[in-house]
């Protein structure tokens, strides 16, 4: 029973983290000019990346500097040109919870 409510505890602890850093990834992406169509150039959320990668640190989320290399162009799945709040967030996320993506 004890291994059941450590369980719990850590799984409520994880989604109290992702909730907090995806909070934290709408005010990032807030900042990006998106215009009336809600979607950010790659290059502007390129320029956001470095700030991702600090909260990452403030956060205690462990990541290998190169996971972020060439992250933007695997947010951009379509290759548009241009990434929307959903896939950046969930890129950002899905890193986070130490899945690495891959391109």
């Amino acid at each position: 029973e004890k291994n059941q409510v450590r369980m719990v505890e850590e799984r409520q602890e994880r989604e109290k983290k992702r909730k907090e850093l995806n909070e934290i990834l709408e005010d990032i992406w807030s900042g990006l000019p998106t215009g009336s169509s809600g979607v950010a150039q790659r290059s502007d959320v390129e320029g956001v990346i470095p700030e991702v990668v600090s909260v990452f640190e403030v956060q205690g989320i462990s990541y290998a500097a190169h996971d972020f290399e060439g992250i933007v162009e695997i947010m951009d799945k379509n290759g548009s040109g241009t990434i929307s709040k959903a896939e950046f967030g969930r890129c950002i996320l899905v890193m986070a919870e130490g899945v690495r993506p891959i391109s």
